[in-house]
């Protein structure tokens, strides 16, 4: 199977990406659809599977690959909180409490001259 991507980055061609790769299928045949006369089980089967004490020696070959990240791919963004994130919440929080400031003396002020 043929797959073709395309990115298109906003900041010129510099993160852009246009590839074509071929991607591995299963081999076999394709499956062919339930009859439509078909119906599911009810129910669970009366046998329950027996489970072993200790795990098998042999690992299952049917085990995905643990995932490893790609040596020619760049880094991703970071994400989250960083050093600076409780300065800036700090100032938020300063800028809020001046706003509040100014409007508690400004009405103070106003009732005051009635």
């Amino acid at each position: 199977m043929t797959v073709h991507l395309v990115i298109k980055a906003g900041d010129g061609d510099n993160f852009s990406r246009d590839e074509t790769k071929l991607a591995p299928m299963c081999e076999g045949t394709t499956p062919s659809p339930a009859p439509p006369d078909a119906t599911p089980s009810q129910g669970p089967s009366p046998e329950a599977p027996v489970k072993s004490a200790t795990p098998s020696e042999a690992a299952s070959e049917s085990a995905p690959a643990a995932a490893s990240p790609s040596p020619s791919s760049p880094d991703l963004a970071e994400t989250g909180s960083s050093s600076t994130t409780p300065i800036i919440g700090g100032a938020a929080v300063a800028v809020l409490l001046a706003g509040g400031g100014n409007m508690w003396s400004v009405r103070k002020r106003r009732t005051a001259q009635q």
